[in-house]
């Protein structure tokens, strides 16, 4: 089950997988939020079972600066990245949720 999960997670990095939270907002530039909840329940349960899985912590390391880096560009008028749905919610609950969530795991 655990390998399950971890597989599963690690899929975020690969941007051709679709239907995975990273693929959605790199390459169609919409951020869903339920997958991004989805994929820090997976690993709030992982890491309760293996504390110190690097591979983990790298990924959500990784997802961090490219959601980060996500917001800048849209904001950037020189950049022709977009999030379509974005709204200044979805980059409150990221700032001040999702993203301090990923941080304490990390």
């Amino acid at each position: 089950m655990n390998l399950h999960i971890k597989n599963k997670m690690l899929k975020n990095k690969d941007d051709s997988i679709k239907d995975t939270f990273c693929y959605l907002l790199f390459e169609i530039g919409f951020f869903h939020a339920n997958l991004i909840e989805i994929t820090i329940k997976n690993a709030e349960e992982y890491l309760y079972l293996v504390k110190n899985d690097i591979d983990i912590k790298n990924l959500l390391i990784w997802i961090c600066q490219c959601v980060d880096q996500c917001f800048i560009s849209h904001h950037d008028k020189d950049d022709y990245y977009t999030i379509k749905n974005y709204s200044s919610e979805i980059e409150s609950k990221w700032n001040n949720g999702w993203k301090p969530r990923i941080q304490s795991l990390i």
